[in-house]
């Protein structure tokens, strides 16, 4: 009888790979349940020259080819178990992503991830999730640290992978990145929901049955309880971008009843100026 072989699947975007994905890497190699592990590099097709519509043009500073580099890097010096280095190109399409991420890959039985929608739509699949302890750390903070000089981003890093960053001249990419951010400078338009949750759908939207207002605990910077929401993609609707981020954050199928307003105080958000655009809706 031949043996089936167990693998275990993490999926990140490595822009760069740093301490945290290097702890789940490792715990996964220390694993006696898995023979093998896979790595999926997320959005792969997307890169300094390649941007992503929803995203900044300093949030992909590597290309793919440069993060498998990183990846194999790591895996060589550090891990024992056969690695599995897997790119991910985004579909965009969040119900058909595990799907998509499953024709890539050799068969796996477990899933790593700290992400709860990532959680939810593998566990739709039937694969089992192993949360993941989160490390305080976070790409989009060291590249901030590169473009502004903080040599302590070398300590966020495996040794080998800020080697290879300066190996390829990528501090000096992310700081031009940066300095071109800033000429671009434009409000970035984005679409929160207030949720009312209800007890059950039986007792409709009657005030008895109002529970609350969902908010979600934000893990990186600004820290802090708030309104789940999010940018609005390029050819999205705003509206549609409500109900997106509201399931992306919250996992909840929302029912939007209007529009409620729009806030745009350029010093509300320290980080840069946004434009919001806030939909009140329901879920039971």
């Amino acid at each position: 009888m031949i043996n089936k072989i167990r693998r275990g699947l993490f999926i990140g975007r490595f822009q760069p790979l740093h301490i945290g994905h290097l702890a789940v890497i490792e715990e996964m190699d220390r694993n006696p349940d898995l023979d093998e592990m896979i790595i999926g590099i997320g959005s792969y097709q997307y890169d300094y020259k390649h941007k992503k519509p929803d995203m900044n043009i300093t949030d992909n500073p590597f290309t793919g080819e440069e993060r498998y580099e990183m990846i194999e890097q790591v895996a060589k010096k550090r891990i024992e178990k056969k690695t599995h280095i897997i790119p991910i190109p985004d579909i965009h399409n969040y119900l058909k992503w595990a799907g998509h991420v499953k024709e890539l890959m050799p068969k796996f039985q477990v899933v790593y991830s700290g992400n709860t929608v990532v959680k939810k739509l593998f566990e739709e699949q039937g694969y089992k999730v192993t949360s993941i302890s989160k490390i305080d750390v976070s790409s989009t903070t060291i590249r901030s640290m590169i473009a502004n000089d903080e040599e302590r981003w070398r300590t966020l890093v495996p040794e080998e992978i800020a080697g290879y960053i300066m190996k390829i001249n990528g501090a000096e990419r992310i700081k031009t990145l940066f300095r071109n951010k800033e000429k671009l400078r434009v409000p970035s338009p984005t679409a929160d929901i207030i949720i009312k949750c209800y007890k059950n759908v039986e007792g409709g939207l009657e005030e008895k049955n109002f529970r609350g207002i969902v908010l979600v605990d934000r893990k990186y910077f600004p820290l802090g309880w708030a309104l789940p929401g999010g940018f609005i993609e390029y050819g999205e609707t705003a509206r549609a971008a409500a109900a997106r981020e509201a399931f992306e954050e919250t996992s909840l199928e929302i029912q939007i009843e209007r529009l409620l307003g729009e806030y745009s105080d350029p010093n509300r958000d320290c980080r840069k100026h946004v434009i919001s655009l806030c939909y009140i809706a329901h879920a039971f």
